[in-house]
């Protein structure tokens, strides 16, 4: 229940379709917002935004499931946040990169 609360709790400043990633646990600290430039989606390198393992948490505003990895290339062993849910702890797992579903309009 405090997962949903804290999750639904940080939706509200996270923009519609977009994947939110937290510099500390359960949604809170600094927030960067990424969503894909482009209908088709896009790998994001977290490194080129500054945020290489700074991701403790994250929320999908999205209707399509993002997915975080340990490569600065979208490569390796995914880590998926399902549309409209959170993580709100990602424990040992360090993303460097993102799959940004495609925009909607």
């Amino acid at each position: 229940m405090a997962h949903t609360t804290a999750y639904a709790a940080q939706t509200a400043d996270c923009p519609s379709g977009a994947l939110c990633l937290y510099s500390e646990l359960n949604f809170g600290g600094e927030r960067l917002a990424l969503s894909s430039p482009t209908t088709n989606g896009t790998c994001i390198s977290l490194a080129d935004q500054g945020w290489a393992g700074r991701v403790e948490s994250a929320a999908n505003t999205h209707t399509t499931s993002a997915v975080l990895f340990p490569s600065d290339d979208c490569l390796g062993s995914p880590y998926r946040v399902d549309a409209r849910t959170g993580v709100a702890d990602l424990g040992a797992f360090v993303p460097l990169s993102t799959w940004l579903p495609g925009r909607t309009n």
